[in-house]
């Protein structure tokens, strides 16, 4: 993350947050789009599920005022930059780069974590798919939150994905 960069506030139009990202990315605009990762359950199964922890909001980091009044209101997506009511000049939302870069590390957006607790080498139990209930030993922890695990059926080990939720660890 660039922390010589001033970082800014965009709201985006409805369903145009992609085109809007691909479009500041085009004019060489970095963004960030804070998620977070929650187990959801459907149909009484868990999986992972990401969401925006900002509807509809971007932050967007620029070099200069020229970028930000020219570049950034006129992309394709973007409907305006929040600015602060506060101020009687109605000046835009800023945040600093070393504050930006404080609240990427604290919400985890550049590390890759691992599942919680399950690390290459663990028995787990599969709790979900084709094999759900029998042993199996991690493998691989992948990205996306996701696991090879091996379960042993017919005497050989059989591997394939899963993910995180569809496992439990064997106490």
């Amino acid at each position: 993350m660039d922390e010589s960069r001033t970082w800014h506030l965009v709201r985006t139009a409805p369903s145009m947050m992609g085109r809007a990202l691909d479009t500041l990315k085009e004019q060489g605009i970095p963004t960030v789009v804070p998620r977070t990762v929650a187990v959801g359950h459907r149909e009484g199964r868990p999986y992972l599920r990401r969401a925006q922890m900002f509807h509809r909001t971007v932050f967007v980091g620029v070099e200069g005022a020229a970028d930000l009044d020219g570049k950034v209101p006129t992309a394709r997506g973007v409907t305006r930059v929040l600015r602060n009511p506060t101020r009687a000049d109605m000046a835009p939302m800023t945040i600093s780069g070393p504050d930006m870069a404080a609240f990427v590390a604290a919400i985890g957006i550049t590390e890759k974590r691992k599942p919680a607790g399950i690390a290459a080498g663990d028995r787990v139990v599969v709790q979900a798919g084709p094999f759900a209930s029998f042993p199996a030993m991690v493998e691989e922890v992948l990205p996306n939150e996701r696991l090879k695990v091996a379960v042993q059926i017919f005497g050989r080990a059989t591997p394939f994905e899963c993910g995180h939720a569809d496992v439990r660890p064997i106490d």
